[in-house]
């Protein structure tokens, strides 16, 4: 089967978010569908609401809530907020600069 499209995304980070130790399963379809979203699409943010975020995961709403709030303090993700509009979500992408969470 040939793949006409694909995300690339450095291996180093997907070896770091892959490792059982470091996110509980929500939190890692959390980060994999702000990496797809961004990454796969060449967009800077995902723009979504919990609500979409729960449906694309298959996780509560408290749980997403919670776990989205983890990940932004952990700074793995960069979240944008006006108001009552969507969050814009944005993987942290580690450099020399930010290495807050490798």
């Amino acid at each position: 089967m040939e793949h006409k499209t694909f995300t690339r995304f450095p291996n180093e980070i997907y070896d770091y978010i892959l490792n059982p130790k470091q996110f509980t399963l929500a939190q890692l379809m959390i980060v994999l569908v702000v990496i797809r979203n961004t990454y796969g699409w060449n967009k800077e943010y995902f723009q979504v609401s919990n609500n979409e975020l729960s449906i694309l995961t298959g996780f509560s709403l408290k749980q997403i809530k919670r776990d989205v709030k983890f990940l932004v303090d952990q700074k793995v993700l960069i979240k944008e907020q006006e108001g009552n509009k969507k969050m814009r979500l944005k993987f942290n992408e580690p450099s020399a600069k930010n290495d807050a969470f490798l």
